[in-house]
């Protein structure tokens, strides 16, 4: 892609691990927010700590938000299936539990497969409103 290490080395021996060919964002993301902490007067020193800090606070996050989601999902889906069939709303039913854990695991996955794959469409399913954008693109003399 034309990316060039710059200061990869010095960074990897601030930070106390080797950073280079790490997969994903969490290192990126930790690498830079320990930089730009670390550039407060005084915390020069910290730039391990804070890329610590990045690291475990990013892993909290996610997996804390993505806990109250599907335990919110369930909730709802118990709620609404209950109102429709009795034995749905006892929290102990086998049946139940399964199904909720299975649409709680389907619909995020859906949603990104249909971002990836049809970027225009992807956009309108998690926001409804925003093919209203899209109008101006769509009319006109270019069809």
């Amino acid at each position: 892609m034309g990316f060039t290490e710059s200061n990869l080395q010095q960074l990897s021996v601030s930070v106390g691990e080797k950073i280079a060919g790490r997969t994903g964002g969490a290192v990126s993301l930790g690498v830079g927010m320990a930089y730009i902490f670390s550039s407060v007067p005084g915390m020069k020193h910290l730039m391990s700590y804070w890329y610590h800090f990045a690291i475990m606070f990013e892993a909290l996050f996610i997996l804390t938000t993505i806990d109250a989601g599907t335990r919110i999902g369930r909730f709802l889906l118990q709620e609404a299936f209950g109102k429709v069939f009795k034995p749905f709303q006892k929290t102990k039913l086998a049946v139940g539990k399964s199904a909720y854990k299975r649409s709680d695991c389907f619909w995020p996955g859906h949603i990104l497969y249909i971002q990836v794959q049809y970027q225009l469409y992807g956009l309108c399913s998690v926001q409804p409103t925003s093919f209203l954008q899209l109008l101006p693109l769509l009319s006109g003399p270019h069809l």
